[in-house]
């Protein structure tokens, strides 16, 4: 958080800035370990797939016919596995060079690589995604830690699903003329507020802009308008 007295003190909050590098360092190795798990599982596929495959036309005889169908369906569910991992790679390395300021984009760009990338490890959990934010997805990102702020709130609103045990929930994005709205309602139930340990996080990420993320009822907002 911001100290209420900085405004006194023309040096730089060190305090605040060490916090938010903390911050986006745990950011970054969250966003590493989930990677490494959504990569590992098509890879697994893959390897025992086409391991299959191979035992199995190593095995047949020169004269027996069968078992191609088979080993084609093996290859065939081999390669939507290869798919995926290509999919991750964009998704990863285009969320990245948005984050990073190295190519322009929107709002609307940035979550669709959020929900892009995320979104294998969402339907294991049951979540399914209800994103209404067109007002502004046109909008400019700028370089900042607000996208960081925006990831992190996504990942959190996805762990409090998991261990909380909601069950089948939709994660709620929606907005308004100026802020991204993030919020949970499980199946069949009320909403449920956002952690406010998500809040807390985006507050360390944002550093002296803390103020563009509050709670909002039990949902969580992110100032977005330029």
């Amino acid at each position: 958080m911001v100290d209420p007295d900085s405004s006194l003190d023309p040096s730089p909050d060190v305090g605040a800035d060490a916090r938010r590098l903390a911050a986006s360092l745990a950011l970054a190795r969250e966003l590493q370990g989930v990677l490494v798990h959504e990569f590992g599982n098509p890879l697994q596929s893959v390897a025992v797939l086409v391991e299959l495959a191979h035992d199995s036309l190593a095995a047949r005889g020169p004269d027996e016919a069968g078992g191609v169908e088979r080993e084609a369906q093996r290859l065939a569910k081999a390669l939507d596995a290869t798919q995926r991992l290509r999919e991750l790679i964009h998704r990863s390395s285009g969320l990245r060079t948005l984050l990073d300021g190295r190519k322009s984009g929107t709002w609307g760009d940035l979550l669709d690589q959020i929900v892009g990338l995320l979104g294998p490890r969402l339907e294991r959990l049951r979540v399914t995604i209800e994103r209404d934010t067109a007002t502004i997805d046109g909008f400019a990102l700028a370089p900042g830690p607000r996208g960081e702020a925006c990831l992190a709130l996504v990942l959190d609103a996805s762990e409090q699903i998991r261990s909380q045990r909601l069950g089948r929930t939709a994660l709620v994005l929606g907005a308004d003329a100026q802020s991204l709205r993030v919020g949970l309602r499980p199946e069949g139930g009320e909403p449920v507020a956002v952690a406010p340990g998500a809040i807390a996080r985006a507050h360390a990420l944002l550093g002296a802009d803390a103020s563009a993320c509050s709670p909002e009822g039990l949902a969580a907002t992110l100032r977005v308008a330029p």
